[in-house]
């Protein structure tokens, strides 16, 4: 017997419900690499868990990787510049849809629709990413990279911005010959202007190793073969979980108190075991309905199609908390890319729509006496929305809407934040 079992005889509190809950939901919300680690912790805390220590993919590619991470970069410069949670979430967001190039591959309202904020709200922390290094990182297009490294270096009423800014198009297709003319500039000044173009980066991302959420491990990858889609939970970078076929013998040698520890870690390693085999299980249902429902988004053929957490939570029968906890922080490798798998759900325009009435209500109140939420319950409801006041103060939040009280004080509207310058996966095929 392991002495370290009998050493440990003391018994351990039994795991309470709410807490074996908690560390499912906690399993259920790591990505890939944070799991893994994780989970060596939890085995080398219980006996009758077993790690067999292998090299996983993540330390290879580490190993053989000679150029730095930009995803990493960006991410160190959005936890030193911006200062709220929200700001960092919209930014992460935002550096994990750049692509090769170092561009911002996604629409600015696709983005604004996953958080619920406005284009404009988006558009006020991309503005903080491109103040970011490399310079032009995140920019939509190369006229819009070449502009914000030209802005570093140059005011902008010189001969090589106005080149950009003004006659980009022109510049592209060298009609040096038009260019002097609608500029007003001569040869020499027109050439010195392009040799300072030359210096610029027409890829940002140029010189390491990734600029997307490729760095991170996928945990879940599709592949299209003719029209039917292969889905496999990736877990080849998490410790296997196994019980010690030796342990199990033991229980009927020991002591009581010695076996009232045994069944202590023999509750929580069976409780490890099934939370991550419910990550996985859970994963895999969610992602083969979004990419049923998104397949032509996925082959670039069309849009996001309309797909919402409360729809997913129907589908698998559990809490919406839950759906968002396990989209939560999870990288899809699809055949657009390594994306994150919540950014193929789309925003419900009813909800949209209620929030639009919402937004009407406040700003037409009194403002001596604004509309408490349980007012605001009764006054939806006239218009056909029925929700409780827990919904009304999440939608506030949503909408950047303080309460009665603060909107007495401050005005209606909350002014926007500020801004700083284990074993087999299982795989499954479907037609689609």
């Amino acid at each position: 017997m392991d002495p370290n079992l009998r050493m440990r005889q003391v018994p351990l509190r039994k795991m309470e419900l709410s807490f074996a809950l908690f560390q499912s939901l906690q399993i259920l919300q790591m990505p890939q690499q944070e799991l893994a680690d994780w989970l060596e912790e939890e085995i080398e805390k219980n006996p009758l868990l077993e790690l067999t220590r292998t090299v996983s993919k993540n330390e290879e590619f580490s190993e053989t990787a000679a150029l730095p991470s930009l995803y990493e970069y960006l991410q160190e410069q959005i936890r030193e510049t911006l200062t709220t949670p929200l700001d960092r979430q919209i930014a992460e967001e935002l550096i994990g849809h750049l692509d090769e190039k170092g561009f911002l591959s996604t629409p600015i309202g696709e983005i604004a629709s996953l958080f619920l904020v406005t284009p404009e709200y988006i558009e006020s922390v991309l503005r903080v990413i491109h103040s970011f290094n490399p310079a032009g990182i995140g920019a939509r297009n190369l006229q819009e990279a070449l502009l914000i490294q030209l802005s570093r270096q140059e005011p902008k009423n010189t001969l090589a911005y106005r080149l950009i800014a003004d006659f980009f198009d022109d510049l592209l297709h060298g009609r040096y010959t038009l260019l002097k003319k609608k500029a007003a500039v001569g040869a020499e000044e027109l050439s010195a202007a392009i040799r300072t173009l030359a210096h610029l980066q027409l890829r940002p991302a140029a010189g390491y190793r990734e600029c997307s959420a490729s760095t991170l491990l996928p945990d879940v990858k599709v592949v299209k073969i003719d029209q039917t889609w292969s889905i496999e939970i990736d877990e080849d970078d998490l410790p296997p979980l196994h019980i010690q076929s030796a342990y199990l013998s033991l229980l009927s040698t020991l002591k009581p108190a010695e076996k009232e520890t045994f069944k202590t870690y023999m509750t929580s390693a069976k409780w490890l075991i099934r939370s991550v085999s419910r990550r996985r299980n859970l994963l895999y249902k969610l992602t083969s309905y979004l990419i049923e429902k998104q397949s032509d988004y996925l082959d670039q053929k069309g849009p996001l199609v309309e797909v919402s957490a409360q729809d997913l939570s129907i589908l698998t029968g559990v809490h919406e908390s839950t759906i968002h906890r396990a989209l939560s922080g999870k990288i899809i490798d699809t055949p657009r890319g390594q994306i994150p798998l919540k950014s193929l759900i789309s925003h419900s325009p009813q909800n949209d729509h209620c929030k639009s009435v919402l937004q009407r209500l406040v700003a037409g109140e009194n403002k001596e006496h604004p509309l408490t939420d349980q007012e605001l319950v009764a006054a939806l409801q006239t218009k056909g929305f029925t929700l409780a006041r827990r919904t009304i103060a999440k939608y506030r939040n949503e909408l950047r809407i303080g309460s009665a009280i603060q909107r007495k004080n401050r005005g209606s509207i909350v002014p926007c934040s500020s801004v700083k310058a284990a074993p087999k996966q299982p795989k499954g095929t479907f037609r689609n």
